[in-house]
């Protein structure tokens, strides 16, 4: 009777453990639809480097990596098997974990908890796969942490590559956990040395081989990697929902008291310190997920990215709760996902939906169809598009677009040939405005760029990717204008500006230092601006502190655009500036005296929180020439 009963209840586990694994799947079909806009066209530039087979670190960088199509299921430039193999990969870690988790034994508060969990994740909206694979590399760690079977450094190796070329950033901190944990666990005598040996070995092992499979130069990768995460949280935090911010840091607070809890007791009995060489790397390791998952969800505060930190805020707390040796931890671990899941509907949206206990049915029935006969959805757009004399023009050649709108170019079927870094917004930094700036001087370069005047969040149009606009005056010539769009095509013998030498001057944040013509009428102003103390752990733990800056122009009117100090030190061009589409063409044409003047430029921010002492080294730039239209078509 004990066997039939014990049989019953894994059957029972397995069952459930399978519902559950489907209904947090929730996929109906296996492509995605191409969309418009900023965030579609940066799905869909991923697919159209793949297809052109750009190689990422050199040809084309993003926050995205070479398997970042996998994020985006677009069906462009990727088979269905790749995506069902990846899907099947994040499914069965799915259901290993919710077996995990439902335990040998059967409970109505434990399934309960766990229906609870699984009903609020799947409804709410919004989808980071890679933080998910990023909670897998943790999850194989607390495994090992509990068995110690070497196959499972082996299984963290696997996931944390795969992340890693997902999305960087995430896959960056998945890699480094598995080092850290490994190296600390092995200081500490809780991992024999041939562990030590496979967990690293498998590190290396996987990222030569990627270095073969996968179109990508590691070296320049990783180093335009590390430029776009520095340099990310300075250019664009964005604050929308205060209260969801606080909500967040009061759920984090009470955890940590509840965990200190017993801490505490185990410190009194003096067991505290066997705990934490046993287990304190990967305490600090779930702490570090959480960091970054506040990172992820509140640099950047709109709903979308919110959305993020209640939704996969429950994992790193699950592996306390599955993988800690001490009773008193797993148990005060459920806390804070209890308070997540009681805050997050009234603060993230919800797709709810009466269907959802048994829909899992007709969603693996979807998928199973799809996957056999997939649907290629196409993309929709009622945008009128580009001219049909431009069509005729650009159809067979290489074509960029800036600032973002890739989609456009997509939607023509054109042949888009990306700078390296192929959104302007991305461009945070003088080193990837270099990159696309030497680009745009080389052969490869396209033949016409299709310019708009946009930039996101309040930023100056003219003063992103500064070097590249320069790059572009250079090698490049207007061929048309109309409506919200600027034609640019390549000249055949560009000409070269002459830069002089670098003059220095001292000014103070909230005083306008005046513009003077030197060597001519432009100049590129590198400002060095610091954060205090303060605005650097602010910028650290949250956002970093505002920071604007404002032009005054003759006519007395004056702009304000929100800057960052990566912005700053990239440099503005400083000289008649342009305000709209019709002032680039001049710009571009070298026709500067059609230009409005600049007059001053003034720092605006709290200088509690900025050294109000900046330096300014002004580079005057000779950028005459006749602009003659000598492109080839």
């Amino acid at each position: 009777m004990t066997g039939t009963h014990a049989s019953g209840q894994r059957l029972c586990r397995l069952l459930v453990s399978l519902v559950f694994t489907l209904l947090i799947f929730n996929r109906w079909v296996v492509y995605n639809t191409p969309l418009d806009g900023l965030d579609g066209s940066w799905a869909i530039a991923l697919h159209l480097a793949r297809a052109a087979g750009l190689d990422y670190g050199t040809d084309f960088i993003f926050t995205y990596g070479p398997l970042g199509w996998y994020t985006t299921r677009l069906p462009i430039a990727v088979e269905t098997w790749e995506i069902v193999l990846l899907d099947l990969v994040y499914v069965v870690h799915v259901y290993i974990i919710i077996w995990f988790v439902l335990g040998p034994q059967f409970s109505w508060l434990r399934y309960g908890i766990v229906a609870g969990l699984v009903t609020l994740h799947t409804l709410a909206a919004g989808t980071e796969t890679p933080f998910v694979f990023y909670f897998f590399v943790l999850a194989y760690l607390g495994h090992y942490q509990r068995t110690r079977q070497a196959w499972t450094l082996v299984g963290a190796s696997v996931i944390a590559i795969l992340t890693f070329y997902m999305k960087a950033n995430v896959g960056l901190v998945s890699l480094g956990s598995l080092v850290i944990y490994a190296l600390i666990q092995r200081l500490t005598g809780e991992m024999p040395s041939r562990h030590l040996l496979i967990s690293l070995g498998s590190v290396a092992t996987l990222l030569a081989l990627s270095v073969v499979l996968l179109p990508v130069q590691l070296g320049p990768y990783l180093v335009a990697q590390w430029h776009l995460i520095d340099s990310y949280n300075d250019v664009m935090y964005l604050v929308q929902n205060k209260r969801a911010v606080l909500v967040s840091l009061l759920i984090l607070g009470m955890t940590i008291g509840a965990l200190s809890w017993p801490l505490y007791r185990l410190l009194k009995t003096g067991l505290l310190p066997g705990l934490l060489r046993r287990e304190g790397v990967l305490f600090g390791l779930v702490a570090l997920q959480l960091f970054v998952l506040f990172k992820e969800s509140f640099v950047r505060a709109d709903a979308g990215h919110i959305g993020f930190f209640y939704k996969y805020g429950l994992l790193p707390f699950t592996i306390l709760a599955l993988f800690s040796a001490h009773s008193s931890v797993r148990r005060w671990a459920v806390l804070p996902m209890i308070l997540l899941a009681i805050a997050a509907p009234k603060l993230v949206t919800y797709n709810w939906d009466s269907s959802f206990p048994y829909r899992w049915v007709s969603q693996a029935v979807s998928y199973g169809q799809d996957v056999w006969h997939p649907v290629r959805p196409s993309l929709v757009t009622n945008r009128t598009g580009l001219p049909v004399s431009w069509l005729n023009r650009l159809s067979q050649k290489r074509v960029d677009i800036m600032p973002a709108d890739v989609a456009l170019l997509y939607h023509h079927k054109l042949r888009y040939t990306p700078r390296p870094i192929m959104q302007t917004y991305q461009v945070t930094d003088a080193y990837l405005d270099s990159l696309n700036a030497t680009y745009y001087g080389s052969a490869r370069a396209a033949d016409y760029v299709v310019i708009a005047w946009d930039a996101i969040d309040g930023r100056d149009p003219f003063n992103d990717e500064p070097a590249t606009k320069l790059a572009l005056r250079t090698h490049y010539a207007v061929v048309d204008q109309q409506g919200d769009w600027l034609l640019l095509g390549k000249k055949a013998i560009p000409q070269t500006d002459h830069k002089p030498l670098v003059r220095t001057q001292v000014a103070q944040i909230g005083h306008s230092v005046p513009v003077r013509p030197a060597d001519g009428c432009w100049q590129r102003w590198q400002i060095d601006c610091r954060y205090r103390p303060m605005g650097a752990l602010q910028r650290l733990l949250f956002q970093p502190p505002s920071l604007h800056v404002e032009l005054t122009y003759q006519s007395g009117q004056r702009d304000t655009f929100r800057t960052a100090i990566p912005l700053l030190k990239g440099g503005l061009l400083v000289g008649p500036h342009p305000r709209n589409l019709a002032n680039m063409s001049h710009f571009l044409q070298r026709r500067d005296q059609h230009l409005p003047g600049l007059v001053s430029i003034r720092l605006l921010a709290d200088t509690s929180l900025f050294y109000p002492t900046v330096h300014v080294h002004q580079y005057p730039l000779n950028l005459s020439g006749n602009g003659q239209p000598d492109y080839a078509d």
